[in-house]
């Protein structure tokens, strides 16, 4: 091979290693479906990234934030439950920032009290620059601490010597072919072994994904079921200021609400507001409330509602204006009223009352003196020690097909405020579950949940706020924003 063709395919090399780079970077790009895998990631923003730990050492390892803002003594933060640290074989995610250092140390073993050695093992990484890092700590604490493109050159690397060598030892080796066609073996190779592992991972992917959807879906009637199920913590609290219509632009009249975030993604988002439905606006939902032919309780048509006594219609239209003011800030669709909800329906909010009464499920354990009275009626409000779960039929809803008759197709649903005005049925249950986002919120007079299934801005739902649960004893209303879309959009 001459001088001149070795070094033309030395830069072909090059050029197909930087495409197989690429692709293969692609290939390690978190799915949109990666929080159905385990525990959901928080989004990494300019500064933050997430870490994985994964403990491959043989022993039980804790890993510590360092804290040196006081130069002369620095202070150990345990990132683990209990101090448990991460066990063998396991592995933990944490969320920090860029610049933040972290020790690994080696944990005494439970029955022994020592390390493997007379002085316990550890070690330190620093949170680089790079997203979705990795920090793998091998036998014999070899510590490996990679991001997302560190491991996608290390796979593009590993693809093209295998089809080097792949070429080198066909029936014609590389010396017996000319520049082109050993490109176009080379290009062959890698392009089937890069399709390959991009299928594998798909399905993979895919694979976990439904086996986590349906565990999500699974939890839903346990959740419903129990009373005491943890009610999801706000992870942040923003402000949001109210300012009426016809107030806007006189720098009067603001009201100011507190809301209290659970779910944050950049296409989806729930929150909820407490205090947010005044005693006046319930009242005038309970006024236009309904019933149908079939007996059901369904919300009166706008015909209705202009005829309605001013008192009551006044104090829906504030309800309905405050609402779109929040989902349309939040959907980035300013333009957003009553006009906009009243092209896709007639009814400006749904009605959901649980129709089969009100269930009450054991909350706390027997005590003697309740196993007495059972005795005697045959009847127990209570759980014996041991006793599983309660599972309870719920309402499901999934806002990505068509969940009232006569539902335009052309139309999306983007949003829905949940407006709570009563207690549960019984007192009891009554509970909003979001199975995918992992989000379960109790009921609360005057509180509005919202949830944002897909922003103007995303063509897409991701896979977080599709559906939700309804639980039994619910008493709410919905109000329900729609996204006309073209034929072109939907197909």
């Amino acid at each position: 091979m001459s001088p001149k063709t070795a070094n033309s395919l030395h830069h072909f090399h090059h050029a197909v290693f930087l495409v197989v780079l690429l692709l293969v970077s692609v290939a390690f790009i978190p799915s949109s479906n990666a929080h159905i895998l385990g525990q959901p990631r928080r989004m990494e923003t300019e500064a933050q990234r997430n870490v994985e730990i994964v403990n491959k050492s043989g022993r039980r390892v804790d890993v510590f934030w360092v804290n040196s803002q006081n130069p002369k003594k620095e202070e150990f933060v345990t990132q683990s439950d209990n101090a448990d640290g991460i066990a063998y074989g396991a592995a933990s995610g944490i969320n920090s920032y860029v610049g933040h250092t972290f020790e690994i140390r080696e944990m005494p073993g439970k029955n022994s009290g020592e390390c493997l050695t007379e002085t316990c093992w550890k070690s330190r990484f620093t949170v680089s620059n790079e997203h979705e890092q990795e920090v793998r700590i091998e036998k014999g604490f070899i510590v490996d601490h990679s991001g997302s493109h560190q491991r996608s050159v290390k796979v593009a690397r590993t693809l093209y010597e295998e089809c080097e060598e792949q070429v080198n030892k066909s029936e014609q080796g590389a010396a017996d072919l000319d520049t082109i066609e050993t490109i176009d073996a080379i290009s062959d190779c890698m392009k089937q072994k890069t399709d390959a592992k991009l299928e594998a991972q798909q399905e993979e992917v895919e694979f976990q994904y439904q086996l986590r959807a349906q565990m999500a879906e699974n939890i839903a009637p346990l959740a419903c079921g129990d009373v005491n199920f943890t009610v999801t913590e706000e992870g942040k609290n923003v402000s949001w200021a109210y300012t009426s219509r016809n107030q806007k632009g006189r720098g009067r009249g603001k009201k100011f609400y507190n809301i209290r975030v659970l779910h944050e993604r950049p296409s989806s988002y729930i929150a909820t507001i407490p205090g947010f439905v005044e005693q006046d606006e319930c009242s005038a939902l309970k006024h236009f409330e309904e019933k149908s032919k079939d007996g059901s309780l369904v919300f009166a048509t706008m015909d209705k509602f202009r005829s309605a006594p001013q008192k009551y219609s006044s104090s829906l239209m504030q309800l309905t204006d405050k609402l779109t003011s929040l989902l349309g800030e939040y959907l980035s669709w300013p333009e957003l009223d009553v006009s906009t909800l009243s092209e896709h329906d007639d009814r400006l909010f749904q009605v959901h009352k649980d129709p089969t009464g009100g269930m009450s499920v054991p909350a706390l354990l027997c005590t003697a003196e309740d196993l007495e009275v059972e005795k005697e009626t045959g009847e127990r409000d209570c759980k014996l020690f041991g006793e599983g779960p309660t599972m309870v039929p719920t309402t499901h809803f999934q806002v990505d097909l068509p969940q009232e008759e006569g539902v335009d197709e052309s139309y999306s649903k983007v949003a829905t405020a949940f407006v709570f005005c009563e207690d549960p049925i019984n007192k009891q249950l009554g509970a909003l579950h979001f199975p995918h986002a992992g989000v379960h919120v109790a009921p609360q007079k005057g509180m509005v949940v919202f949830a944002i299934h897909r922003r103007k801005t995303e063509t897409e739902l991701d896979g977080y706020v599709h559906d939700y649960h309804l639980c039994p004893n619910h008493q709410l209303y919905t109000q329900s924003v729609f996204e006309k879309v073209s034929v072109a959009q939907e197909s």
